[in-house]
């Protein structure tokens, strides 16, 4: 999932469609610093889940979670 990274190191935004536990956006948030992670999420549940359940960050200036579809 971070091969992306390979041809685009100097990445800077990330969009991901769908949280599930939110392995992909706590990484980005924690260990690169330099990108803005956007997720688009449809399921509120999955969401609330994912920050109680899965240590996911509450949004700041580099992480944002999006419900919508």
């Amino acid at each position: 999932l971070m091969s992306f990274l390979l041809f685009a190191p100097r990445a800077r935004d990330v969009l991901t469609v769908g949280l599930g536990g939110g392995s992909l956006p706590k990484f980005l948030h924690r260990f690169v610093p330099g990108i803005r992670t956007r997720v688009v999420e449809i399921d509120a549940d999955v969401i609330a889940v994912a920050r109680s359940h899965f240590l996911l960050p509450d949004d700041d200036d580099r992480l944002e979670v999006i419900q919508g579809d």
